[in-house]
């Protein structure tokens, strides 16, 4: 199981999509995995730290790529390497694990040939998990992300906790740390936080579930529901999570609520309207989540340019919820609207914070000086929304796109 965000610090001039990842903390420069390797990488700038995690005897998240005691990396307190295969981290505690030295690589192994310029730090000891968040909180860098990869072999299971037990310890600890930074913080802690999981895990228990389907977001509360089962005398559930679908807005998961969502019920030039409205990157993602297309097909559509994929992307969806003939009316209505009159396929984005005042809207994204301004440009018909004359009770939405004029056009986001 791995967990990866990426991200590039601020300031930076690289294109966003580019990530630079120190593996293992960069391995090549310092004792792989270590604070001292991981305070390098930040020191230096990079935009992810790249690290693996096992789980000691007392249930202690530390870092590691091994699943125990590397031989070409720890020393035991007598100085001698330990000997091959190393001993598996659930076999010994924390306070053990901290006896061994990991700072200089065994002199001669093929390790050691690999990376002839890692600097040797002697001393230096296996971290947990909790010491690189610290690492990471000290240095003031915001915007570094991690990339933790679990150390799980079920063909190996004395060398490794279970699956559910090191998910159930990993998740203990982000609770934790996210309590830990909003205690820090002066963010207020509702009581509601600590009873909620208690309260959805009971419904396991009333109905007596045999599986249990979620989010990816509830993973921690599924998971706390097959315990409460346990201590109730009762088979625990399967669990099966899903990924979060992100909303139109490309930001946050879809929600009626904040308006960034296709209803599967809309009409179909709505549905149509709407998915061709979403940034280029949510493109694979839609695809893959909810087109239902086989993965050859996915492939041949992202192989396109980023609007024809939207395109292809909005026809299957309307031709899902609403059949083929629908699908074409769609397309074809969307393309009178916009296509055939000349409005920009790359559309700036602008951010309103009250789609229910156009007057203010127009001021906001700059089409108009003044409210006044605005609203004489909205009587003389020189104001569309989606190809369509606004008036002073047009409302907008996310991802419609407003116009101003002939040459004016931005793509709504809303707050």
């Amino acid at each position: 199981m791995s967990a990866v965000l990426q991200g590039r610090p601020t300031g930076s001039t690289r294109p966003a999509s580019f990530d630079i990842e120190a593996h293992r903390g960069g391995r090549a420069l310092r004792p792989e995995n270590t604070l001292q390797s991981f305070a390098n990488a930040l020191s230096m700038g990079v935009d992810t730290l790249e690290l693996d995690m096992g789980v000691t005897k007392d249930g202690v998240i530390v870092v590691s790529h091994e699943r125990g005691l590397n031989p070409d990396l720890a020393r035991a307190p007598d100085g001698l390497y330990v000997p091959p295969p190393g001993i598996p981290y659930v076999k010994l505690t924390l306070v053990e694990v901290k006896k061994y030295d990991v700072g200089q690589i065994r002199p001669g192994s093929d390790y050691a040939a690999r990376f002839p310029d890692q600097l040797a730090v002697p001393g230096t000891r296996i971290p947990t998990l909790a010491e690189v968040f610290e690492l990471v909180r000290r240095s003031g860098d915001r915007h570094v992300h991690l990339n933790i990869e679990t150390k799980i072999d079920p063909n190996h299971p004395d060398e490794s906790p279970d699956p559910e037990h090191f998910v159930a310890v990993v998740l203990d600890l982000l609770q934790r740390e996210d309590f830990a930074e909003r205690i820090k913080a002066g963010a207020p802690i509702g009581a509601h936080e600590i009873l909620y999981p208690f309260n959805q895990a009971y419904d396991s228990v009333a109905v007596e579930a045999d599986l249990e389907v979620g989010g990816t977001d509830q993973l921690f509360n599924l998971l706390f529901g097959r315990e409460i089962q346990k201590a109730y005398g009762q088979k625990p559930q399967d669990i099966a999570v899903f990924p979060l679908l992100v909303g139109t807005d490309g930001v946050q998961k879809m929600s009626k609520s904040l308006g960034n969502y296709i209803g599967i019920s809309e009409p179909p030039d709505e549905i149509y309207g709407k998915t061709m409205s979403i940034p280029d990157q949510l493109i694979e993602k839609y695809l893959r989540l909810i087109s239902s297309l086989s993965p050859a097909e996915v492939e041949a559509v992202l192989r396109l340019k980023p609007r024809d994929a939207k395109a292809a992307l909005a026809r299957q969806l309307v031709k899902r919820l609403h059949g083929e003939e629908a699908a074409a009316r769609a397309e074809e209505d969307f393309n009178v609207k916009f296509r055939k009159r000349d409005i920009p396929e790359e559309l700036p984005d602008r951010t309103v914070s009250d789609p229910q005042d156009i007057v203010g809207s127009l001021v906001a994204v700059e089409f108009a000086k003044t409210r006044g301004d605005a609203k004489r440009l909205i009587d003389q018909g020189g104001v569309r929304v989606n190809g369509e004359k606004a008036t002073i009770e047009t409302v907008l939405h996310g991802g419609d796109v407003l116009q101003a004029g002939k040459r004016n056009f931005v793509r709504i986001r809303l707050k």
